[in-house]
């Protein structure tokens, strides 16, 4: 089964097999087969709303609108989000 995942999960980047990606399994889902661990990812990838520690942990990026004086990827801004506030450098939360 855990080939298999492997082999699946390739090409999704939030999912595929690296070691972050192992020891969130086995963090989250310890003691479990690789058939339990493959279904679980089917289900979660399936998904069509996100959750709060999607919010938490993926990777997000701000930009203005061109009339509020943004330039495109000169202005684009990495943000990220905590348990209460949204964080973008320079700006106060």
């Amino acid at each position: 089964w855990r080939a298999l995942c492997e082999k699946r999960w390739a090409g999704w980047p939030h999912y595929k097999l690296s070691p972050a990606r192992e020891a969130w399994l086995e963090e989250r889902l310890p003691a479990t087969t690789w058939c339990a661990r493959y279904q679980h990812t089917e289900t979660d990838a399936a998904r069509t709303t996100m959750t709060h520690e999607d919010v938490c942990s993926l990777n997000w990026h701000f930009n203005f609108t061109p009339s509020a004086g943004g330039q495109g990827k000169k202005s684009l801004m990495k943000a990220s989000f905590s348990e209460t506030q949204l964080f973008i450098p320079e700006f106060a939360p």
